[in-house]
């Protein structure tokens, strides 16, 4: 679609006495089952783009998006329209005219138990507190008989350099009552700092999340680190983008809580009913308990001669023999690194036995080569080693400190001459 040129000049309509609500209300019309409002040659509108739970299995809020049409008809880009705003007045007066029109859509379909997500310019939010923006929305909510707790701001933490500026507004905007979204995660300077500091109840993640993880498997392979660090911090998890059904599988196995994108539902004038949405995600969770049992059980056969080859090198360990002989079995096999002996306190017992076919390292990790002597209590393979004696460990893949690459830990424990030791085995996970 090709933006429509604007003639920005008949945007600036006065702009004093006319963005209170009484003002921007007598703008509204009710035509084809939707509100409309006159902006210069514009008629301004409300899409509203459904945000899924993937657990609760239905739409749980809408995003309240603007649409404009010129007066052929003819629909002009949203960030057109924003763009041509030359002053803080005519920002805000148009925020402010948006903010009132999704209301007031959101309201007109009768919905009674979802949230209705609204942007906030970034202009006018930084100015929230002076301005008295948020003052606003408190009267379109009470004039619409609308609970602020169904409505969730989204705000843009690029847009906002001045910490404590950020900090007020967002202080500002919860004495209205409504909750706190942080969108774009991800995008541009994002930092957990932010997360610490204003706790927003909701994190949208930036739809560069969602390409990411289809095409780039060290991305795949942090966002449910990512996802939990957030639910930690007391955040929801909601990512945006989501075009395939690979990305929808990809989000669920994150543990990401909601989700919003093309493949699920574009913005449109009217919602989508609640049957659809429950037929699309019964769908979409069969396929990810099909494709998910698949891939378990493709793991537990690449996993498991390591199992085993472990196992048995611990047997042959309690009885005497020497490590480089016990673990000749597990040594030989295709992506075994080394194997490591730990006593009862996390000690290692001797050097890393190294495998023959282990991948060549440069000499950027030759400091950490020797580990005689490290402790290595702290980590997971060893404290559940130990609680669960004569059991195979297997961890999730981590970043070896060996060697700085992805690997994976195979640990049993076991006692020979009333000590307990702890035999590790290390294997590339590629």
């Amino acid at each position: 679609m090709t933006p429509v040129k604007l003639n920005l000049t008949s945007l600036q309509t006065p702009v004093s006495g006319a963005d209170n609500f009484a003002e921007l209300k007598a703008l509204l019309t009710l035509d084809r089952d939707a509100y409309w409002a006159q902006y210069g040659p514009l008629k301004l509108t409300t899409y509203l783009q459904p945000i899924f739970s993937f657990s609760h299995r239905r739409i749980i809020g809408h995003e309240g998006l603007l649409r404009a049409f010129d007066p052929d008809g003819e629909a002009v880009s949203p960030l057109t329209v924003i763009n041509s705003t030359a002053s803080f007045d005519e920002a805000r007066r148009l925020d402010r005219l948006a903010r009132l029109l999704h209301v007031c859509n959101h309201h007109l379909h009768g919905i009674e138990n979802d949230w209705l997500f609204l942007n906030m310019h970034p202009l006018v939010f930084n100015q929230a507190k002076q301005s008295d923006s948020i003052g606003f929305l408190g009267q379109v909510l009470a004039n619409v008989n609308y609970p602020a707790s169904r409505v969730v701001v989204e705000l843009l933490e690029q847009a906002v350099a001045n910490n404590g500026q950020f900090a007020d507004g967002v202080a500002y905007l919860r004495q209205l009552g409504v909750l706190i979204a942080l969108d774009d995660f991800g995008a541009g300077h994002s930092n957990f700092d932010r997360i610490w500091q204003i706790r927003p109840d909701i994190v949208k993640l930036d739809r560069s999340f969602a390409v990411q993880v289809d095409t780039n498997i060290r991305a795949r392979r942090l966002l449910p680190r990512i996802v939990s660090l957030l639910h930690e911090a007391g955040s929801l998890v909601l990512i945006e983008g989501v075009e395939t059904e690979e990305q929808a599988l990809l989000a669920m196995d994150a543990d990401i809580d909601f989700v919003q994108g093309y493949y699920f539902a574009k913005p449109a004038a009217h919602v989508m009913s609640d049957t659809l949405a429950l037929t699309r995600l019964k769908a979409l969770w069969k396929n990810f308990d099909n494709s998910r049992g698949s891939d378990y059980s493709n793991y537990r056969k690449t996993i498991s001669p390591y199992i085993n080859a472990i196992g048995y090198a611990s047997t042959m360990l309690a009885v005497g023999h020497r490590i480089e002989h016990a673990c000749q079995q597990f040594l030989e096999l295709e992506h075994t690194e080394r194997c490591f002996l730990l006593d009862g306190n996390g000690l290692q017992v001797g050097p890393n036995v190294v495998a023959h076919n282990t991948r060549n390292e440069t000499s950027r990790f030759n400091p950490l080569n020797t580990a005689e002597g490290a402790i290595w209590s702290r980590r997971h393979y060893f404290r559940r080693a130990v609680e669960h004696p004569g059991k195979v460990q297997v961890t999730r893949p981590y970043l070896s400190i060996a060697n700085a690459s992805l690997c994976v830990t195979v640990s049993v424990c076991y006692t020979s001459r009333r000590e307990q030791f702890v035999l590790c085995g290390d294997l590339a996970w590629i």
